[in-house]
């Protein structure tokens, strides 16, 4: 689990995400799969705005299930896509690579016609808001 956690790219929740991972691969807890969780917090890291103080930026938890890590995990890509907002994901994402990706879903769904260069420009972003829009 200490190795999974000091080698892993990106922020103290991918860090604590890949040491469960590792204690769970590992054979895990004695008594059995149950239950999983992370919380991390930080200033102004809540989804909400900025509170006083210090705000739950991830809070997730997995009860009375079979593999409760392994959900755990879903779980944080279905957060992470929708509300986390990192402090800088290039520690854990190729940009250029996303924004290829993001540029090509747009092109199939007829909201880009441009090529996919792997840069955000201003013909994507444009794009991008109409398809949020």
């Amino acid at each position: 689990m200490a190795k999974a956690f000091e080698t892993t790219k990106g922020e103290l929740v991918d860090r604590l995400l890949a040491a469960l991972e590792a204690g769970d691969r590992a054979g895990g807890d004695r008594r059995e799969k149950q239950s999983a969780a992370i919380v991390v917090m930080r200033p102004c890291g809540g989804y909400g705005g900025c509170e006083e103080g210090v705000d739950r930026y991830v809070d997730l938890r997995v009860d009375d299930h079979p593999d409760p890590v392994r959900e755990l995990r879903r779980l944080f890509e279905v957060w992470e896509l929708t509300i986390l907002e990192r402090e800088d994901p290039s520690d854990v994402y190729d940009l250029a690579q996303v924004a290829g990706a993001v540029q090509e879903a747009l092109r199939r769904l007829g909201f880009y016609r441009g090529p996919a260069t792997g840069r955000l420009d201003e013909e994507t972003l444009k794009a991008l808001e109409a398809w949020m829009g």
